[in-house]
C-alpha cells in the first residue's frame, strides 16, 4: 500500500463542504476490499487514529480528520454488473458498487435500464459509503421510506480490518459515520423509474400559508395508493433559506414577497393522471392563499433536477456564508410526521429570538425532518448560536 504525506498537493482532504478544516499525518487511496482490510490492519497495530473520506460533500464535518491517517474511498469506484430483472421478482432489481462509486456514477450506469436506486441524495457526488455511513433519509424517503432497507448487503471492514457482511434492514453500522470500520462494497436495491416527472416550487408569503398547504398536501396524500405513490417529495425552505438562494446569480427571480417555499416532485407513468394531481396541488395552493404566478413548473429531467438541485445549494451557500473563524452551527431535527406544523413553529420562534444571528430551516417538511443552521458573525455569536441548538431539543419535546 502507498502511504502519502499530506504536503500541500494533498491539503484539500482536510476539510468537506462544513468548511471545517482539520489535520492529518498520511493520506492512502485503498482499491479494493482486500487493500482496506490491509490498511484497517496496520493502523489498528499502530494504534493510529482513522478519518474515512468519501467524496467529503458531507456539511456535518465527518470528513475532516483529527489527526492520524486519512483513509480516502474514492478510488474504491467500481461498478459491478446490475440485476435489471431481479432473479426473485421485479423488487429484487439490484446492482453492486464499490464504496467510492458516486450517486452520479450509480445513474450514469442506469440510465439505459429505466431503473434507479431510491435513496436520493440532493448530492450526485456523493458515494455510497458516505450515503451509508451518514445514514442520510436522502430526497425520495416520502416516496419510499427509510433508506437502509435499498442497501441489501453491505461487505464492511471494521477498524481492525476484519471482513463482515450485513445484510438488507436495520443495521448498528447504518448512519455510524465510521466510528466502527467502513463500508467496502454495497448492493443496492432497484426502483423502475417513472415515465414522466413534474416539479414544482410553490412560494409563500406567510409560513402559515405554507404550513396550511402542507397539511392539506399530506391530507391529499392519504386519500389513496396513487396519490401516495404520486408524491416523491415536499421539500421545505424558510425566509433564510431564500434569502441565500436570492444571493446566488444562478438563481432565477422570485417575489420579493415570498417568505417560505416548497419544492414537490410529482412521478408516474400515465401522464394524464400526473397531470390531475398536480392540478389538485395548485388548486390546494390558491385555496391557501397562494397566487399562480408565485410558482415554478418544469416537466421532465432536466428541467426537474434543476429545482432538485435547490436543496444542495442551500448546503452550499451556508458552507460559503461562514464567517472566518466562526464555527458553523447546524442541527437535523426529526419528529413525529403529525407534529411537523408544532416543530417548525417551534423552530421559527426560536430562530427569530437570536438577537439577529442569520439562519435557515429546511428539509423534508412532511416527514418532520428538518435542517436548521445558524451562521454567527463573531465568536460571541457562536457561543450563543451553539447553545440554542443545544436547547432545541427541550424545545421541542
Amino acid at each position: 500500500m502507498t502511504y502519502n504525506t499530506v504536503s500541500p498537493q494533498y491539503e484539500s482532504y482536510l476539510q468537506d463542504e462544513s468548511r471545517l478544516r482539520g489535520s492529518a499525518d498520511l493520506i492512502t487511496f485503498p482499491t479494493d476490499a482486500g487493500e482496506l482490510s490491509e490498511i484497517l490492519k496496520e493502523s489498528s497495530e499502530k494504534n493510529q487514529r482513522v478519518t474515512f473520506q468519501g467524496a467529503r460533500t458531507g456539511i456535518m464535518g465527518g470528513a475532516v480528520p483529527q489527526g492520524g491517517i486519512i483513509v480516502n474511498l474514492s478510488n474504491m469506484n467500481k461498478i459491478f454488473q446490475a440485476d435489471e430483472t431481479g432473479t426473485s421478482g421485479e423488487n429484487n432489481r439490484r446492482i453492486t458498487v464499490q464504496a467510492g462509486a458516486t450517486l452520479g456514477d450509480v445513474a450514469a450506469a442506469l440510465r439505459k435500464t429505466g431503473l434507479f436506486f431510491p435513496v436520493n441524495s440532493t448530492e450526485d457526488t456523493a458515494t455510497l459509503g458516505g450515503v451509508y455511513a451518514s445514514g442520510a433519509t436522502g430526497l425520495y424517503g416520502l416516496r419510499f421510506g427509510e433508506p437502509e432497507q435499498y442497501f441489501e448487503n453491505v461487505k464492511w471492514i471494521n477498524l481492525r480490518g476484519e471482513p463482515r457482511e450485513t445484510s438488507m434492514g436495520p443495521s448498528l453500522l447504518w448512519g455510524g459515520g465510521g466510528r466502527d470500520g467502513a463500508a467496502a462494497e454495497l448492493t443496492l436495491r432497484l426502483a423502475v423509474l417513472p415515465k414522466a416527472v413534474w416539479g414544482v416550487v410553490y412560494f409563500f408569503s406567510s409560513d402559515t400559508k405554507l404550513t396550511n398547504f402542507a397539511s392539506r398536501l399530506k391530507s391529499w396524500r392519504g386519500q389513496g395508493p396513487n396519490a401516495k405513490e404520486d408524491l416523491y417529495c415536499a421539500e421545505y425552505f424558510d425566509y433564510g433559506a431564500l434569502l441565500l438562494l436570492k444571493s446566488d446569480k444562478n438563481t432565477p427571480e422570485f417575489s420579493a414577497d415570498a417568505r417560505s417555499a416548497i419544492y414537490t416532485e410529482l412521478r408516474g407513468d400515465n401522464e394524464d393522471k400526473l397531470e390531475e394531481s398536480l392540478n389538485a396541488h395548485l388548486d390546494l395552493f390558491l385555496e391557501c392563499g397562494g397566487q399562480e404566478d408565485d410558482t415554478w413548473a418544469e416537466n421532465g429531467e432536466s428541467g426537474v433536477s434543476r429545482f432538485r438541485g435547490l436543496r444542495h445549494k442551500i448546503t452550499e451557500l451556508i458552507g460559503s456564508a461562514v464567517i472566518p473563524g466562526c464555527i458553523r452551527a447546524e442541527r437535523s431535527f426529526h419528529g413525529p410526521e403529525d407534529k411537523f406544523r408544532e416543530y417548525l413553529a417551534a423552530l421559527r420562534r426560536q430562530l427569530d429570538e437570536t438577537g439577529g444571528i442569520q439562519g435557515a430551516v429546511y428539509g423534508h417538511l412532511l416527514q418532520n425532518h428538518l435542517q436548521a443552521a445558524l451562521l454567527p458573525e463573531d465568536a460571541a455569536g457562536a457561543a450563543a448560536a451553539r447553545a440554542l441548538l443545544k436547547q432545541w431539543p427541550e424545545v421541542l419535546k
